[in-house]
Formats: structure tokens, sequence, C-alpha cells
């Protein structure tokens, strides 16, 4: 598993330096899951989004039904592409697939960070294949308007059935853990301290969410609801970091 600071470091950067906040899926796991993440600033066209969708559906191998936070019209295209891709998800597995695209209040140069349970950040030179490589050379020309995140986590059918389904929600800022706070439990107002003011959660029925935050953009209560084990949410520039992880 990355630390809190490298997490920020390697997916909020960018966003930290525009002032901005952004979710993202993923933090990484232990041997009984695999994880794949893609993060980006994209532009306003539907081409590219539809061949990052692509790319990440053949690298996964997964057509397990997505979650899809989007505008209506970007959704329709997450979806077209998700399964026209010609993948099948083997029925040993439950994967949890989720994409976030929110369009952001101002535009920055494009670009993909990609991730998985081996590797912490995919180095572009070395690690970048095929499909991706094309995406990001494509990317960089780009004045990017959306901040795109696409998550995948696998986990094994037998453990799943045999572990514990509790979930517990690590809530942590610049100074450490904050909070552990099991998702059976329900809480309307959660205020988190950051160098900003405060990003206050929500837990309710086994979902949490950002529901108000000081951040400039405020792209962490756009970003959607954490459920899943592995799911993350993040405030880079309030430095808060939501965790889901095995109770």
């Amino acid at each position: 598993m990355i630390s809190r600071r490298l997490f920020l470091k390697s997916f909020g950067v960018a966003a930290a330096a525009l002032g901005t906040g952004f979710g993202t899926g993923k933090i990484l796991s232990g041997k009984s899951m695999n994880t794949f993440s893609a993060h980006g600033f994209f532009p306003a066209d539907e081409k590219i989004i539809s061949e990052a969708v692509t790319a990440f559906a053949k690298k996964t191998g997964s057509l397990s039904q997505p979650v899809i936070f989007a505008e209506n019209k970007i959704k329709e295209v997450v979806k077209r592409a998700y399964y026209s891709a010609g993948v099948n998800n083997s029925i040993f597995s439950k994967a949890d697939v989720t994409f976030r695209i929110v369009k952001m209040n101002r535009t920055v140069p494009g670009d993909i960070l990609l991730s998985d349970n081996k590797i912490a950040v995919y180095n572009p030179d070395e690690d970048f294949t095929g499909s991706f490589i094309y995406l990001r050379s494509k990317l960089q020309k780009s004045n990017a308007e959306y901040f795109f995140s696409a998550e995948y986590s696998e986990s094994n059918f037998i453990e799943t059935l045999l572990g514990s389904s509790e979930k517990t929600a690590l809530i942590e800022n610049e100074n450490g853990l904050v909070d552990r706070i099991n998702l059976n439990r329900s809480y309307k107002n959660i205020p988190v301290t950051g160098p900003q003011g405060k990003t206050v959660l929500k837990i309710e029925n086994g979902l949490v969410n950002v529901h108000s935050s000081t951040c400039r953009h405020a792209i962490c209560i756009q970003s959607g609801f954490a459920s899943h084990i592995g799911n993350v949410i993040a405030c880079a520039p309030n430095k808060v970091l939501i965790k889901i992880e095995k109770a």
C-alpha cells in the first residue's frame, strides 16, 4: 500500500498545483486483489474519451457492469466504448469498475497516469504500452477540461464468499489518521480539517461521499461515492484522504 503522502504526490500533484480537489478510486492493495487505475486530464473530445475507455477495458479484460459518474452525454460515450471493447470477465472473480469524468473550472495541459497493485505509478517511457502510448501522445497535445478517472479492482470469488463483508472508511488528513468508521453506520456530517478549511463527509447506506468542501473547485464533491474495498476519495488541496478497507 502506498503512503498518504506518496498518493497525494503521485495523483494529486497536478491538481494541487491548480488548487483543485479530485476523487480517485484506488490505493494499492494486497495480494488478494488485482487493481488497475487510470487518472488524467482530458479535453472535451468524445473520441479521446472513448479511446481511453476502450484501452482501459482491454487492459483489465473486464466487462463487469461499471458505475459511471459523468454528464449524461459523456456517460453514453463511456457505455458504448466499454461494451464494444470485446472482452469478457471471469466468472471466478468479482470486479468493481468505476468511471468518473468531471468538468473542471479551468483548462490545464492534458496527461494521464496509470497504476496497478504491483506498480505504484507507471513510468510512461517504460511501462506504457500500445494504446496508452498513443493516447498519452494525443493528450499531451491537448488542453484539458475534464478530470478522468477509471478504476478496476478484482477480488477472488471464494475469498469474497468466505471473507468479512464489513467495510471501514479510514479518514486521514495531513496529520495522519482522523477516524475509522464502519460503513454499516450512518453520519450526515463528518468534518475533517485541512489547510484550506473543512472537508465534510457523509456516510449512509454503505456509501461515503464529500458533500461540502472549502477547496477551490470542489471536484471532490462531484466525484461521487466510494463503497468498494480499495476505493479512495481525495481532496488534494485540503490534504484529506478517505480509503475504504475491509473491517
